[in-house]
């Protein structure tokens, strides 16, 4: 038998349980939006990412082009043509433009790091 004041407690807590589903609803609502931002940043994240390449595979195609240090590739207008002795001397004047040495360069050593 259910008596008045039975009903009355019940009356009187079915507001605080109705805040409390409501905030258990918004809860989970709130955690499933976080994972799904969440989820997406490490989506953006890995299409702006540089891969890792693996160095034991080859290139995938038999044409693929390699560039020297030089920047001549292997292609036929990148290919290397004989050197009379002139080119010779004209890269060894080239080489010797673009780099210098320092005579000091090694001499001093720092020991008090």
């Amino acid at each position: 038998m259910i008596r008045p004041l039975d009903l009355q407690t019940l009356y009187m807590n079915l507001e605080k349980v109705g805040k409390e589903q409501a905030q258990s609803k918004e809860a989970l609502a709130q955690a499933q939006a976080a994972q799904v931002q969440r989820l997406q940043k490490e989506h953006d994240q890995g299409q702006h990412a540089v891969g890792k390449v693996n160095p034991d595979v080859g290139p995938e195609e038999e044409n693929a082009v390699k560039v020297k240090s030089d920047g001549r590739g292997a292609g036929p207008e990148g290919r290397a043509k004989p050197k009379s002795e002139g080119d010779a001397e004209d890269s060894q004047d080239e080489k010797d433009e673009t780099t210098w040495k320092d005579p000091e360069l090694g001499k001093h050593v720092d020991l008090s790091g």
